[in-house]
């Protein structure tokens, strides 16, 4: 045999005093193995297997480990089982990770899906490029959604919230177990998050971080500044900047970064939310284009209601500034406010708002 023949090459060729190479040492215990195996099974058809049981009996005993040849077997067996193991799973899983998708497209794509578009339409740009949606259609994790001047899309993620997005807006959402982040990059979106919510639900503009845990609120990013409101529920706004945060309840209007940033909703604030909530309120969600513009029309009035500048009374003036004086100017025109700065120009707060004059043209300013 061929390992007799190397053991006597070896023998012949060397003095067994002298130390052997790696490589002869391990011809030596080879040829030994094999022509064992060889002995013990009297057939060249199970060499194979005690020559692999030997294998491991040496390897064990070298390990010292008191063992015999069964035990080697019994570790070649499990080694084998171990083995077939690996491989399957490793194969499957490249199947799975490489052909999976182009077996299965739509199954993967749902999976994939933040939420199903309800109503409404606009863009959606992706992986796969940029597209049209509307209702029937489906948003991808990561896809960037927008809206025109006119448009809303109303989009349900799963059995846990649903969410409107407003006209002039964009925002991308990821859906992952039981964590939803939506990114807003820009606009309003209103949302409800079913109570109690079992996970991580966020809203992130650039400026700020909304999570909540399971309410009906806005979330607005314009001009550099994040604004939410609150109808149920409650929401923590951290101003990621200056790592300030505000905590909002029921019936509250939060303005992130800002001093004094919480008050109460006005009433087109509250009359949005209000709109929204009986529209998720049932199981089964229909939604008519004409309630995504009344939506789109509640937002723009609660805009400006928020914008216009409420105008103070005397008491009031009186009672923010310390007293009201009766300025006369020399051409006559009277102003009755309060004084609020002096200088080359003198500013007097008014019922009408703030008047800037000439110091140069008041004749007298009477204390009442």
């Amino acid at each position: 045999m061929k390992e007799k023949d190397t053991l006597k090459q070896v023998l012949i060729k060397y003095d067994l005093t002298l130390p052997l190479t790696w490589m002869e040492k391990r011809k030596i215990m080879r040829a030994k193995r094999r022509t064992l195996a060889s002995i013990l099974a009297g057939s060249e058809g199970g060499r194979a297997r005690i020559s692999w049981s030997l294998a491991f009996y040496y390897m064990m005993r070298g390990m010292g480990l008191d063992v015999t040849a069964a035990s080697g077997a019994r570790a070649g067996f499990a080694a084998a089982m171990l083995s077939l193991v690996v491989i399957t799973g490793s194969a499957f899983f490249l199947v799975q990770r490489n052909f999976y998708p182009q077996w299965l497209p739509g199954q993967v794509e749902i999976a994939q899906s933040f939420g199903d578009v309800i109503a409404g339409s606009g863009t959606a740009a992706d992986e796969s490029g940029r597209r049209e949606i509307s209702a029937g259609g489906s948003v991808s994790n990561g896809g960037i959604v927008a809206t025109g001047d006119s448009s809303a899309l109303f989009l349900k993620a799963g059995t846990e919230s649903a969410v409107v997005l407003l006209h002039n807006s964009e925002a991308a959402g990821n859906r992952e177990k039981e964590t939803f982040r939506i990114d807003l990059k820009d606009g309003c979106l209103l949302a409800e998050v079913k109570s109690p919510f079992k996970g991580i639900y966020e809203v992130i503009t650039p400026d700020s971080a909304v999570r909540v845990t399971g309410t009906v609120f806005s979330v607005a990013y314009k001009n550099g500044s994040t604004s939410v409101t609150v109808y149920r529920g409650s929401v923590n706004v951290t101003h990621l900047p200056s790592g300030t945060v505000h905590e909002g309840t029921e019936g509250s209007f939060i303005e992130s970064g800002k001093g004094k940033s919480s008050r109460k909703l006005k009433a087109k604030e509250m009359e949005l939310l209000q709109k929204f909530g009986s529209v998720v309120e049932g199981k089964d969600i229909t939604v008519e284009e004409s309630v995504l513009k009344e939506l789109n029309g509640l937002y723009d009035e609660a805009i400006k209601e928020r914008s216009a500048k409420k105008r103070l009374t005397l008491d009031e003036i009186r009672k923010k500034y310390g007293g009201i004086y009766d300025v006369i100017l020399y051409s006559g025109k009277r102003y009755k406010g309060a004084v609020i700065s002096r200088g080359s120009v003198t500013r007097i707060m008014t019922v009408t708002g703030v008047v800037a004059v000439p110091s140069n043209d008041i004749k007298s300013a009477i204390p009442e």
